[in-house]
């Protein structure tokens, strides 16, 4: 089973149980694009880059890039675990992991193949030591090697709510957050 399939269904069995449900809001609350909170939050919500290295990027940072409200549905478990979160419409999933650089090679086959059917290319990118990103209105994915790591970022269309598009540039800029 490929690398990203086996940690994408983890991430559902933990948000599954942390949610007591598939569906079932995860008590966190939704931020908008502009970062701004519709109210107080729980402080569950971690700081990103290297100020807090165990901690999934804010739902702030998320939505910032994405263009749409997102709360956190899973990780947060330390770096190396899948973190995911979900748009408060329903419309998309946004899910993140950083494993060993030497898994890069894997991870862009996948990505290679499962571009090919939604119509997109991958395309290198200037981030990183190596990245490459391909974007479709089916979904956006992109992977960046830095040091001894490599991080990939995913965005997904549910096929509920408004459509999606492409969101290949929000998926090069979670990628910059994320080395930084």
């Amino acid at each position: 089973m490929k690398i990203m399939s086996r940690l994408i269904l983890s991430t559902l069995i933990l948000a599954h149980g942390a949610c007591g449900g598939i569906g079932k809001s995860s008590g966190q609350l939704p931020v908008n694009a502009a970062g701004t909170k519709k109210s107080d939050s729980n402080g569950s919500s971690a700081t990103s880059g290297k100020a807090n290295p165990e901690a999934c990027l804010k739902e702030t940072d998320i939505a910032e890039a994405v263009g749409f409200e997102v709360r956190k549905i899973g990780g947060g478990y330390g770096r190396g675990f899948l973190c995911s979160y979900e748009a408060t419409d329903g419309r998309a999933n946004v899910s993140y992991m950083e494993l060993a650089a030497s898994q890069s090679d894997q991870l862009l086959d996948e990505m290679k193949s499962t571009a090919k059917p939604l119509g997109a290319e991958v395309e290198t990118i200037n981030v990183g030591e190596r990245g490459y990103a391909y974007g479709s209105n089916s979904g956006s994915r992109g992977i960046a090697v830095a040091g001894n790591r490599v991080f990939s970022v995913e965005v997904s269309p549910t096929g509920m709510g408004p459509r999606l598009g492409a969101k290949k540039d929000a998926v090069i800029e979670l990628l910059r957050k994320l080395i930084a």
